[in-house]
């Protein structure tokens, strides 16, 4: 999962939409090595999808591309097609 504080992220279970910093961190308590992440709405757990980087637009990104501002992930409306 990124660390990009501007990345927005949904969950599965709920429909929460907001970025990875107001996500629930906590260590694995079966594998204290790992880290899990948690839903600050609905508290489930790693049950997340990464949103298009494109400003408004809610859809899963499904695709990935280098642009002169960096590396986008977007929806596939708004990809390289």
């Amino acid at each position: 999962m990124s660390d990009d504080p501007h990345k927005r992220w949904g969950c599965n279970e709920c429909n929460w939409i907001g970025s990875v910093n107001t996500l629930l961190i906590a260590p694995n308590p079966f594998k204290l090595d790992e880290t899990i992440m948690g839903c600050p709405n609905c508290k489930s757990i790693d049950s997340f999808w990464e949103l298009c980087d494109e400003p408004g637009c809610n859809k899963a990104a499904s695709s990935g591309w280098p642009s002169p501002q960096g590396y986008r992930r977007t929806c596939w409306q708004h990809s390289r097609h």
